[in-house]
Formats: C-alpha cells, structure tokens, sequence
C-alpha cells in the first residue's frame, strides 16, 4: 500500500481474551480507507459513522495469527479493550490498548453490528 498515506492500523475488538473483529485503516492521509473483518479474515459489511466501508479489499497479513495471538494475550485481563498493531514489512509493532474507542461515539451501519458487539461483550467473570 502507498507509504504516503501512512501505516497500515489494524484494531482488534477483543472480549475476554478473544479477537472477534479486526478493522483495518489505510491510506489515512491520503484516501483514508476502513474495512472491518472477521477474526478468520471473512469481509463485514459494516460501516462506520467516521468513515466510509472501502470497496478495496485488504489482502489478508501473511502473519495473521501471530496478530491474534497478540491481541489474545494484551486483552487476556479485560471484558474488552481495542488491541491495536501496526505490521509494517512482516514486523509487528503495538500502538495502544484503547478502552472507549471513538469515545463510544461511532454509530454502525447497519445498527445491527452494535447489538452483535454488545452481545459480545460480558462482564460476569469480572463481578464477583
């Protein structure tokens, strides 16, 4: 991908220990695109209220798994938590662990991606 639109971003909703979606963010200074993936890689049609779905596909990272398994041990000890990464020529490299993203501010289209992120998110074996 163009260098001059910056890093690649890959964010990692995770629940309980569990990546269950990757949104991926590219070419941000220049043609910002925004994709949102299933753990497995499977394309979700779902956007978000500050950017568009990109029609671009994104190839899947050959180091994928290494990836997940990062974002596995980072949110390990949280209900949830947003693992983000940059992988920049095959090299993994952490950026943050954001608990509120967006502020909880964004709206998806369709709303339905909000109940499937809610239904996610359990924080039973942290109420004790």
């Amino acid at each position: 991908h163009n260098p001059e639109g910056g890093i690649t971003d890959f964010k990692f909703l995770c629940f309980n220990g569990e990546p269950s979606f990757v949104i991926v963010d590219w070419d941000r200074f220049i043609d910002h695109k925004r994709n949102i993936f299933t753990s497995a890689w499977e394309k979700v049609n779902v956007e978000a209220s500050d950017s568009v779905c990109s029609p671009e596909d994104f190839p899947k990272p050959e180091n994928l798994d290494e990836m997940l398994s990062i974002a596995r041990t980072l949110s390990a000890d949280f209900p949830f938590v947003r693992v983000d990464l940059y992988n920049i020529e095959g090299k993994i490299y952490f950026g943050e662990l954001t608990f509120y993203p967006w502020s909880g501010y964004v709206n998806f289209t369709p709303d339905s991606f909000d109940y499937e992120l809610g239904r996610l998110f359990d924080c039973s074996s942290f109420m004790k």
